[in-house]
C-alpha cells in the first residue's frame, strides 16, 4: 500500500481519512502489523482504484484465462 500511496503523492492521514480509519490503524497496513477487514479492505481498492485481488496480491487473470478455466470447471 505504501508504494500506492506515494505514487499517488499522499499522506497517510490522507488515505486514512477517505477510508475512515485512524493513521495510526492505517500505519500498521502499511507496516504489516495489521490487516483491514473486508470493508476497509473494499475503501482501499476503491481508493487506490485496484481490484480486491490486486490488493491481496492475487496475480490477475486475462478474461481468457477466466473463460478457460470456466469451461474446464463445467467439462469436469
Amino acid at each position: 500500500m505504501k508504494v500506492l500511496r506515494l505514487k499517488l503523492g499522499v499522506s497517510q492521514e490522507e488515505v486514512a481519512d477517505a477510508i475512515q480509519v485512524a493513521r495510526s490503524t492505517y500505519t500498521r497496513y502499511e507496516l504489516g502489523k495489521g490487516l483491514p477487514d473486508i470493508y476497509t479492505l473494499g475503501r482501499l481498492a476503491d481508493y487506490f482504484d485496484k481490484s480486491l485481488d490486486e490488493m491481496v496480491g492475487r496475480p490477475t487473470r486475462t478474461k481468457a484465462a477466466k473463460q478457460e478455466k470456466t469451461h474446464r470447471t463445467v467439462r469436469a
